[in-house]
């Protein structure tokens, strides 16, 4: 930074001169000392300045939040484009650019993951926690955590205690 300052400092010098010198009648090399003084300065700027989110990674982090926060709740991948003002075609492909799935992958990840947590750590009922972590339907709980973790909730239950 100290040494870009040096170069702003002399680009700035030799355009005064250049004022005092030659006056506006040579305004070619007036603009040109002026260009070089103002490239260096955003290049001086844009080094500087924080990384811009693209929007859609932006619309992807907020998708993961939201079912981070609302996992329970019954959400579909209308209700996360429309929350990201994003197409559902454009909201998976971003999503699974910035976490290598889809926005619903992601929830049903994430749902089984608390399953887990409360099935080892607490005495609720299998039906109780697939209402607690957003499945209506027990059978179809257990389906998906049969499917994703290779036991039933029952078995993964037994299995930790």
């Amino acid at each position: 930074m100290k040494n870009d300052f040096f170069i702003l400092e002399q680009r700035f010098f030799d355009l005064q001169k250049q004022f005092r010198d030659v006056g506006l009648s040579n305004s070619w090399s007036v603009g040109y000392l002026l260009a070089a003084l103002l490239a260096k300065l955003s290049g001086i700027l844009r080094e500087q300045s924080p990384p811009r989110k693209k929007k859609s990674t932006h619309a992807a982090t907020t998708v993961k939040q939201y079912i981070e926060e609302h996992y329970s709740r019954n959400t579909s991948l209308d209700t996360l484009s429309r929350m990201a003002f994003l197409s559902p075609f454009h909201l998976t492909r971003v999503f699974k650019a910035e976490y290598g799935m889809t926005p619903i992958h992601y929830l049903i990840q994430y749902r089984i993951e608390a399953a887990k947590q409360y099935l080892r750590g607490t005495r609720e009922s299998v039906e109780r926690i697939a209402q607690l972590v957003g499945y209506e339907s027990p059978t179809h709980f257990q389906y998906v955590f049969k499917q994703r973790v290779g036991q039933t909730p029952g078995q993964y239950r037994g299995a930790s205690e």
